[in-house]
């Protein structure tokens, strides 16, 4: 049973789950025992024994059914993750009140935040929600920022039998149905959180031998633990490593994947660039490494189970976006888009990047009205090379108040130097910014952004280089015009604005003879591992 304890930032609020962060009888049910903690984190001299709880697999499937899933699936003190629950079973329905209740402490949490928050200048460098009233990752997300947009940032795609259940304090759940639900947590952790240390987790990441093993344990620490960004870069990149290279390496050459040190996962991910391998290309390095399309699909949504369990238990938060983020592909990032939202995942400590909002969708509309809202309080031009329904556009400053329902808007979002060094001095007391990250400013990173947004679109067309340069090579003479690549990719259902086929020439053009030669192309499609000298890793 579970002994009555705290949880994150004021515990469960049902006032249940884990004593001090642990489980009563020092074992936990997944089978891995845990030592004394408070609320999460480890501290010297606390150790994670690799014992396992000695029950066969008959009695542990006992065990799980007798206690129900709020034991197991529901992590008290980590409600963040999706539900699919039978409430003929009381164990299921508990879970439903549970998080009824952790979804009237969240929204009670904003609103006193909104109402304890001062409208000042952002050169104080305090979270846009403190001003607006709004609710970023920056902490809280909910009340104030979405009212009358109907937006429930902690309570989403909640359905019973498929009809949507909106969020009410006094619903009753039925004695019957199948409840579907997408619940975020938006508080984070306190000043005095304390990461899992790296030893303990490089351990259980070498403990697993399948990307389902690697976000089982994740989310089983998430419950007692909190993390720092390199380390959940550690675990998506071991994760990948696992699934292309094990089976291919493992039994003749044991030593390559065991050579890298945690540090060296964490660095290594930084030059994965795991966005560059169309579905296509990564499909066949996996059947190459003895897996299938199913292992494709199956890593994908393991990727997005991490990033999900770890994500109200980052400490240093405002490193998701550039750290976790922008390294995921694709169809991952639109996963999360879809489970936590748009806008809980916009940061506006961390606003610079490049957006792609859909007007028609209230997040999206939200993202907008606070980064219109952060331009106006922040010197220089921030809103560069922007289109509004694929025409150059300059946003009114009246879309803070009304934006518009329809339309899509793309534009890269902009700093100057001295602003985001106010932002990051800001946070060196509180440790929600990663130690030696530095947001990028001025403009001359929009450059290699705008290359790889080209990148991530013609991966999801073509599978290989060769294959979109004779698609585009029409006459068949070897190389590629500017207007070559501008006609040829509008016909295959690639559209690159005037501005984008620029760059792509300005990036691929080395020697500048005003022609791109399939060399030259190759460059568009980089091996899967870069490595320091821009060879393929080991």
């Amino acid at each position: 049973s579970q002994s009555a304890g705290v949880g994150n930032d004021g515990g469960s609020p049902l006032g249940r789950g884990r004593a001090g962060g642990t489980w009563s009888g020092s074992a936990s049910p997944l089978g891995r025992s845990h030592s004394a903690g408070s609320g999460g984190g480890s501290r010297a001299g606390e150790s994670w024994p690799a014992q396992r709880w000695p029950l066969t697999t008959a009695e542990a499937q006992s065990l799980k059914r007798f206690l129900g899933p709020s034991a197991f699936e529901f992590t008290a003190n980590n409600p963040t993750g999706h539900y699919s629950l039978d409430l003929s079973k009381s164990g299921e329905r508990d879970t439903v009140l549970r998080l009824i209740a952790w979804r009237n402490a969240e929204g009670q949490r904003s609103a006193n935040a909104v109402k304890n928050s001062k409208s000042v200048s952002f050169n104080a460098s305090i979270s846009l929600w403190q001003i607006s009233g709004g609710s970023t990752a920056a902490g809280a997300a909910g009340v104030g920022g979405t009212a009358g947009l109907g937006v429930d940032l902690h309570w989403r795609s909640a359905k019973l039998e498929g009809k949507p259940v909106p969020f009410s304090s006094s619903w009753v759940p039925p004695q019957q149905g199948r409840f579907e639900l997408d619940f975020v947590q938006t508080s984070r952790p306190g000043r005095d959180a304390e990461p899992v240390d790296d030893e303990e987790l490089d351990q259980i990441l070498h403990e697993c031998d399948t990307p389902e093993d690697i976000a089982r344990h994740v989310r089983e620490l998430s419950n007692n633990c909190y993390f720092l960004c390199r380390q959940i870069q550690a675990v998506l990149l071991r994760m990948t490593r696992v699934a292309v290279f094990e089976q291919r390496f493992s039994s003749n050459k044991p030593g390559i994947l065991e050579r890298w040190s945690f540090n060296s996962l964490a660095w290594a991910f930084t030059f994965w660039r795991f966005e560059n391998s169309g579905e296509g290309r990564f499909g066949r390095l996996m059947a190459a490494a003895g897996g299938g399309g199913s292992d494709i699909i199956s890593l994908y949504k393991m990727r997005v189970e991490v990033v999900v369990a770890a994500f109200s238990r980052l400490i240093d938060f405002h490193g998701l976006r550039h750290l976790i983020l922008d390294h995921m592909a694709v169809v991952e990032r639109d996963d999360l888009d879809r489970r936590l939202g748009r806008f809980v995942l916009f940061d506006s400590e961390a606003a610079v990047g490049f957006y792609s909002l859909d007007l028609t969708q209230p997040e999206d509309r939200l993202v907008i009205r606070d980064l219109i809202t952060l331009a106006q309080l922040e010197e220089g031009k921030n809103f560069v090379d922007t289109n509004y329904n694929d025409k150059d556009f300059s946003i009114p400053a009246g879309w803070r108040k009304d934006v518009p329902t329809k339309g899509v808007l793309s534009t890269y979002y902009c700093r100057l130097k001295s602003t985001c060094a106010r932002i990051e001095e800001s946070h060196e007391a509180d440790g929600t910014w990663p130690r030696g990250f530095h947001e990028p400013w001025g403009t001359s990173w929009i450059s290699v952004a705008r290359l790889k947004k080209i990148r991530e679109r013609l991966k999801g067309k073509f599978p290989d280089p060769v294959t979109s340069f004779r698609l585009i090579d029409r006459d068949g003479g070897g190389s590629l015009s500017q207007t070559e690549i501008a006609v040829g990719l509008f016909k295959l259902g690639v559209w690159l604005s005037p501005k984008e086929v620029d760059a792509l020439m300005s990036a691929l053009d080395s020697d500048g003879g005003g022609e791109i030669e399939i060399g030259e192309w190759r460059g568009l499609f980089p091996p899967l591992i870069q490595g320091r000298a821009g060879r393929a890793a080991p």
